[in-house]
């Protein structure tokens, strides 16, 4: 096993995805990553475990696990993740070298990009969130059709969501509880005519918690 020999793996199986997802420690609520992966079918599965051994000895750390199900007309397959950005970009320095097709070296390109981006947290400034919306997309166009039809996050989604909250930076992260020295100003926001849902976002949570909370305090009122 040997860098070469990795490198033509991925070349063959692997991917490399640039994608955010929801993260309410970040300005956005979203985060993003980087992460390459190669997959195998179950016979093929060892390959895997040699891969990930080879990619310990020198210092990536790697993840497996079950990628598709087997059904009765194919078989389960596993895949191998490089996911921590530091990790990331040390496999990338790795295989730049022995890569060989066009396509995978432009993806190479972008990849390095966005994990630079990432690894020195600019995707927390609008700026950097939305050059890695550019390189998301320019990368999609090297993967399949329903890749690029079925994205989920596009530009469009985020300037939709951008003008809905009020600006990039106006993300309110949701609580899972509210301290009980609110109930109060929460009991004379609602007297004083706000809704339920006008109170849910003030705290960040849903109508059905203030509206449980009012009957608590409410219950309490009657008891003394």
């Amino acid at each position: 096993m040997n860098a070469s020999w990795l490198t033509g793996f991925w070349e063959a199986d692997g991917s490399v995805t640039i994608y955010p997802h929801r993260h309410k420690d970040s300005p956005s609520g979203f985060y993003w990553r980087c992460y390459f992966s190669i997959t195998q079918a179950d016979n093929g599965k060892d390959v895997l475990h040699k891969m990930k051994d080879y990619l310990k000895s020198v210092d990536i750390r790697s993840s497996f696990s079950l990628s598709t199900r087997e059904t009765n007309s194919r078989q389960a397959k596993y895949r191998i993740c490089v996911k921590n950005t530091d990790d990331v970009i040390k496999f990338i320095n790795l295989i730049k070298p022995h890569i060989e097709t066009e396509k995978r070296v432009k993806q190479i390109i972008l990849a390095e990009e966005a994990s630079k981006i990432i690894q020195y947290k600019e995707h927390l400034l609008e700026s950097g969130f939305n050059k890695l919306i550019d390189i998301m997309d320019e990368c999609r166009e090297y993967r399949n059709l329903s890749s690029k039809t079925n994205a989920k996050y596009s530009r469009e989604y985020f300037e939709k969501l951008w003008i809905d909250r009020g600006g990039f930076y106006a993300f309110k992260p949701k609580r899972n509880r509210i301290s009980r020295r609110e109930w109060d100003n929460i009991l004379k926001m609602r007297e004083d005519g706000h809704t339920l849902k006008q109170i849910g976002e003030k705290y960040g949570v849903k109508l059905q918690s203030i509206d449980y909370i009012l009957k608590k305090i409410k219950k309490g009122i009657r008891h003394t």
